[in-house]
Protein backbone atom coordinates (compact mmCIF):
# COMPACT_ATOMS: atom_id res chain seq x y z
CA UNK A 1 0.00 0.00 0.00
CA UNK A 2 1.34 3.84 -0.98
CA UNK A 3 1.81 5.51 2.36
CA UNK A 4 0.46 8.60 0.16
CA UNK A 5 -3.00 6.77 0.47
CA UNK A 6 -2.95 6.79 3.84
CA UNK A 7 -1.99 10.22 4.15
CA UNK A 8 -5.09 10.87 2.03
CA UNK A 9 -7.21 8.92 4.34
CA UNK A 10 -6.64 10.58 7.12
CA UNK A 11 -6.69 13.96 6.13
CA UNK A 12 -10.46 13.65 5.64
CA UNK A 13 -10.79 12.53 8.73
CA UNK A 14 -9.00 15.59 10.42
CA UNK A 15 -11.25 17.53 8.64
CA UNK A 16 -14.18 15.75 9.87
CA UNK A 17 -13.18 15.43 13.56
CA UNK A 18 -12.68 19.13 13.17
CA UNK A 19 -16.22 19.77 12.09
CA UNK A 20 -17.87 17.53 14.11
CA UNK A 21 -15.62 19.45 16.97
CA UNK A 22 -17.37 22.53 15.86
CA UNK A 23 -20.59 21.75 15.46
CA UNK A 24 -21.33 19.97 19.36
CA UNK A 25 -22.16 23.36 20.22
CA UNK A 26 -19.91 23.08 23.42
CA UNK A 27 -20.15 26.55 24.79
CA UNK A 28 -16.97 25.53 26.80
CA UNK A 29 -14.76 24.38 24.31
CA UNK A 30 -15.63 26.99 21.67
CA UNK A 31 -14.74 29.74 24.67
CA UNK A 32 -11.21 27.67 25.53
CA UNK A 33 -10.66 27.68 21.47
CA UNK A 34 -11.48 31.60 21.40
CA UNK A 35 -9.17 32.08 23.86
CA UNK A 36 -6.12 30.44 22.83
CA UNK A 37 -6.62 32.07 19.48
CA UNK A 38 -7.38 35.34 21.05
CA UNK A 39 -4.07 34.83 23.21
CA UNK A 40 -1.87 34.28 19.75
CA UNK A 41 -3.08 37.00 18.22
CA UNK A 42 -2.44 39.29 21.61
CA UNK A 43 0.97 38.33 21.05
CA UNK A 44 1.40 39.32 17.33
CA UNK A 45 -0.15 42.79 18.07
CA UNK A 46 2.67 43.74 20.30
CA UNK A 47 5.03 46.29 18.35
CA UNK A 48 8.36 44.39 18.33
CA UNK A 49 10.52 47.75 19.00
CA UNK A 50 12.21 49.02 21.63
CA UNK A 51 10.77 51.71 22.12
CA UNK A 52 7.11 50.30 22.53
CA UNK A 53 8.62 47.26 25.30
CA UNK A 54 9.81 50.49 27.79
CA UNK A 55 5.97 52.03 27.32
CA UNK A 56 4.58 48.03 27.85
CA UNK A 57 7.22 48.00 31.33
CA UNK A 58 6.35 51.26 32.40
CA UNK A 59 2.47 50.73 31.54
CA UNK A 60 2.24 47.46 33.77
CA UNK A 61 4.38 49.09 37.00
CA UNK A 62 1.88 51.88 36.46
CA UNK A 63 -1.32 49.89 36.13
CA UNK A 64 -2.23 49.62 40.11
CA UNK A 65 -3.32 53.09 39.20
CA UNK A 66 -5.72 52.39 36.82
CA UNK A 67 -6.99 49.44 38.76
CA UNK A 68 -7.76 52.19 41.46
CA UNK A 69 -9.06 54.86 39.83
CA UNK A 70 -11.43 52.48 38.15
CA UNK A 71 -12.34 51.36 41.74
CA UNK A 72 -12.73 54.83 43.15
CA UNK A 73 -14.88 55.41 40.18
CA UNK A 74 -17.56 53.14 40.72
CA UNK A 75 -17.42 53.46 44.62
CA UNK A 76 -17.89 57.63 44.00
CA UNK A 77 -21.41 56.63 44.30
CA UNK A 78 -21.65 56.12 47.79
CA UNK A 79 -19.55 58.80 49.35
CA UNK A 80 -21.58 61.52 46.91
CA UNK A 81 -24.84 63.36 48.35
CA UNK A 82 -27.37 61.76 46.24
CA UNK A 83 -29.30 64.14 43.70
CA UNK A 84 -32.51 64.13 45.49
CA UNK A 85 -31.40 66.00 48.34
CA UNK A 86 -28.64 68.38 46.76
CA UNK A 87 -30.52 72.18 47.33
CA UNK A 88 -33.69 70.24 47.84
CA UNK A 89 -35.85 72.66 49.81
CA UNK A 90 -38.34 69.90 50.51
CA UNK A 91 -36.13 68.08 53.13
CA UNK A 92 -35.32 70.13 55.94
CA UNK A 93 -33.95 66.95 57.81
CA UNK A 94 -30.38 67.71 58.15
CA UNK A 95 -29.08 64.04 58.80
CA UNK A 96 -29.72 63.22 55.42
CA UNK A 97 -28.15 65.76 53.36
CA UNK A 98 -25.90 68.31 55.38
CA UNK A 99 -22.28 68.61 54.72
CA UNK A 100 -20.65 70.08 57.51
CA UNK A 101 -18.03 68.54 59.60
CA UNK A 102 -20.36 67.66 62.24
CA UNK A 103 -20.25 64.11 63.74
CA UNK A 104 -23.62 63.44 63.24
CA UNK A 105 -24.21 65.14 60.29
CA UNK A 106 -21.24 65.41 58.12
CA UNK A 107 -22.03 61.33 58.00
CA UNK A 108 -25.06 59.23 56.61
CA UNK A 109 -26.95 58.25 59.22
CA UNK A 110 -27.23 54.42 58.46
CA UNK A 111 -23.31 53.23 57.76
CA UNK A 112 -21.33 56.00 58.80
CA UNK A 113 -19.97 56.94 55.42
CA UNK A 114 -18.92 60.92 55.06
CA UNK A 115 -20.49 63.05 52.73
CA UNK A 116 -18.65 64.80 50.45
CA UNK A 117 -19.33 67.64 48.81
CA UNK A 118 -21.07 67.49 45.72
CA UNK A 119 -17.94 69.85 44.11
CA UNK A 120 -15.19 67.54 45.34
CA UNK A 121 -16.69 64.87 44.02
CA UNK A 122 -16.75 66.46 40.39
CA UNK A 123 -12.79 67.48 40.51
CA UNK A 124 -12.08 63.88 42.10
CA UNK A 125 -14.57 62.23 38.86
CA UNK A 126 -13.11 64.33 36.10
CA UNK A 127 -9.40 63.62 37.43
CA UNK A 128 -10.34 59.74 37.36
CA UNK A 129 -11.79 59.90 34.25
CA UNK A 130 -8.84 61.65 32.76
CA UNK A 131 -6.63 58.71 34.05
CA UNK A 132 -8.39 56.10 32.66
CA UNK A 133 -8.32 57.77 29.17
CA UNK A 134 -4.83 58.45 29.52
CA UNK A 135 -3.72 54.81 30.18
CA UNK A 136 -6.25 53.45 26.84
CA UNK A 137 -4.69 55.90 24.87
CA UNK A 138 -1.41 54.87 25.99
CA UNK A 139 -1.95 51.11 24.33
CA UNK A 140 -1.22 52.72 20.95
CA UNK A 141 2.62 53.18 21.65
CA UNK A 142 3.16 49.63 22.35
CA UNK A 143 0.33 47.48 21.01
CA UNK A 144 -1.70 47.24 17.19
CA UNK A 145 -5.18 47.64 17.57
CA UNK A 146 -7.74 45.54 16.10
CA UNK A 147 -11.19 46.73 15.21
CA UNK A 148 -12.45 45.31 18.29
CA UNK A 149 -10.00 47.61 20.39
CA UNK A 150 -10.50 50.92 18.46
CA UNK A 151 -14.24 49.75 19.09
CA UNK A 152 -13.97 49.90 22.66
CA UNK A 153 -11.10 52.73 22.74
CA UNK A 154 -13.56 55.09 20.60
CA UNK A 155 -16.54 53.86 23.33
CA UNK A 156 -14.80 55.28 25.96
CA UNK A 157 -13.31 58.51 24.90
CA UNK A 158 -17.12 59.29 23.88
CA UNK A 159 -18.29 58.59 27.41
CA UNK A 160 -15.49 60.18 28.84
CA UNK A 161 -16.05 63.58 26.91
CA UNK A 162 -20.35 63.74 27.67
CA UNK A 163 -19.63 62.95 31.35
CA UNK A 164 -16.67 65.69 31.49
CA UNK A 165 -18.63 68.13 30.00
CA UNK A 166 -21.91 67.23 32.12
CA UNK A 167 -20.01 67.77 35.04
CA UNK A 168 -18.58 70.85 33.63
CA UNK A 169 -22.40 72.42 32.70
CA UNK A 170 -23.63 70.95 36.14
CA UNK A 171 -20.38 73.19 38.23
CA UNK A 172 -21.40 76.36 36.15
CA UNK A 173 -25.06 76.48 35.73
CA UNK A 174 -25.97 74.54 38.70
CA UNK A 175 -26.55 77.82 40.92
CA UNK A 176 -29.20 79.00 38.86
CA UNK A 177 -31.16 75.73 37.63
CA UNK A 178 -32.77 72.84 38.96
CA UNK A 179 -29.91 70.52 37.11
CA UNK A 180 -27.91 70.33 40.33
CA UNK A 181 -26.42 66.74 39.28
CA UNK A 182 -24.61 64.87 36.68
CA UNK A 183 -26.68 62.07 35.35
CA UNK A 184 -24.91 61.59 32.39
CA UNK A 185 -21.99 61.03 33.95
CA UNK A 186 -23.34 58.63 37.30
CA UNK A 187 -25.14 56.93 34.30
CA UNK A 188 -21.70 55.67 32.36
CA UNK A 189 -20.37 54.74 35.45
CA UNK A 190 -20.68 51.15 35.29
CA UNK A 191 -19.94 51.02 31.53
CA UNK A 192 -16.33 51.83 32.43
CA UNK A 193 -16.16 48.05 34.13
CA UNK A 194 -17.18 46.80 30.85
CA UNK A 195 -15.08 48.65 28.81
CA UNK A 196 -11.70 48.48 30.66
CA UNK A 197 -12.17 45.19 32.15
CA UNK A 198 -11.58 42.18 29.95
CA UNK A 199 -13.09 39.46 32.21
CA UNK A 200 -16.55 41.27 32.39
CA UNK A 201 -16.59 41.30 28.74
CA UNK A 202 -15.34 37.66 28.18
CA UNK A 203 -17.65 36.69 30.95
CA UNK A 204 -21.02 38.55 29.30
CA UNK A 205 -19.93 37.24 25.79
CA UNK A 206 -19.83 33.20 27.28
CA UNK A 207 -23.26 34.07 28.78
CA UNK A 208 -24.28 35.19 25.19
CA UNK A 209 -22.53 31.91 23.79
CA UNK A 210 -24.94 30.13 26.10
CA UNK A 211 -28.25 31.48 25.42
CA UNK A 212 -27.40 30.80 21.72
CA UNK A 213 -26.64 27.53 22.56
CA UNK A 214 -29.61 26.69 24.93
CA UNK A 215 -31.90 28.71 22.94
CA UNK A 216 -34.05 25.63 21.26
CA UNK A 217 -34.34 24.58 25.12
CA UNK A 218 -35.70 28.16 25.74
CA UNK A 219 -37.96 28.50 23.05
CA UNK A 220 -39.32 24.38 23.99
CA UNK A 221 -39.91 25.81 28.06
CA UNK A 222 -41.76 29.11 26.85
CA UNK A 223 -43.95 27.15 24.48
CA UNK A 224 -44.77 24.31 27.75
CA UNK A 225 -45.38 26.96 29.89
CA UNK A 226 -48.14 29.18 27.49
CA UNK A 227 -49.86 25.94 26.66
CA UNK A 228 -50.27 24.59 29.84
CA UNK A 229 -51.66 27.78 31.02
CA UNK A 230 -53.55 27.46 27.77
CA UNK A 231 -55.30 24.35 28.87
CA UNK A 232 -55.67 25.48 32.51
CA UNK A 233 -57.36 28.57 31.12
CA UNK A 234 -59.68 26.04 29.47
CA UNK A 235 -60.09 23.68 31.49
CA UNK A 236 -61.02 25.80 34.68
Amino acid sequence: MDPSDSLLEEEPKKKENQVSFASTGDVHSHYLVMNIDRGIKNKKKMINTEIARKHYNMYKKLKPIMIISLIILVCITFFERPAWCIDNPEITYPLNCDTSSDFRTGKYASSNIPKLPPLVTHIIEIILLLILLGFTLWKRYFKVHSRTTLWFERVQIIMTFFSIVDIFVVMIISPVTTYKYPYVAAFFRPFYLCVLVRQIRDNWLRFLYVIIDSFQMIIFIALFILYFAWLGGRIF
